[in-house]
């Protein structure tokens, strides 16, 4: 299993415990206590959305945030591991709420401004296993806007290619069972 897919898959068991911590409020409102339409159910609140196909299925999957108590945790998130490299996750999830199943993820690495790699996951099932992933290169992810300011970054783009079943964390894509990806991004992720 290739790194961006271990970090999507930690990335998503840490936002799962948060938000279990926290409690849903069963409200619609933002932070402030507003109701906007951007608020769904829990508390959430959507900062956009991946639109495409996985296999020869099109759906929305949209990106979520929540504010727990001051600090912002979100489905679409960046940082800095390493020096002048950013890894980016932007996870997306189906309807209204935070859930894995049908859910999808476009993660891409940016050093010095260049995007060096990228990669998909889609989660057919409520676990994190099985899913499918890119493997050698078989997802392209295409940048159109990236601006960072201030913790965010609007991020708008394309993910294309080929995704693979895996099983776990240590077995071998299976190359005989595969689905194509088209997705476009449009959204805002959140610095870590």
């Amino acid at each position: 299993m290739a790194f961006h897919q271990l970090k999507i898959v930690a990335s998503s068991i840490g936002l799962l415990l948060s938000l279990y911590a926290c409690g849903p409020s069963g409200s619609a409102t933002n932070a402030e206590g507003e109701t906007s339409a951007n608020t769904v159910r829990g508390g959430f609140e959507r900062t956009g959305e991946i639109v495409g196909t996985v296999g020869d299925e099109r759906a929305t999957w949209h990106v979520l945030k929540m504010d727990l108590g001051g600090e912002i945790r979100s489905t679409a998130n960046y940082s800095n591991p390493v020096g002048l490299m950013t890894e980016f996750t932007l996870q997306a999830h189906p309807g209204n709420s935070f859930q894995i199943e049908n859910s999808v993820s476009v993660t891409f690495s940016m050093m010095n401004g260049n995007l060096v790699s990228g990669g998909a996951l889609y989660f057919p099932e409520a676990g994190m296993f099985p899913h499918y992933g890119d493997h050698n290169d078989s997802v392209k992810v295409e940048l159109e806007t990236l601006e960072m300011r201030d913790g965010t970054a609007k991020v708008k783009g394309k993910a294309t290619g080929t995704i693979y079943r895996l099983t776990d964390y240590s077995a071998e894509p299976d190359m005989g069972d595969s689905r194509p990806i088209d997705l476009s991004f449009d959204l805002t992720a959140y610095a870590e």
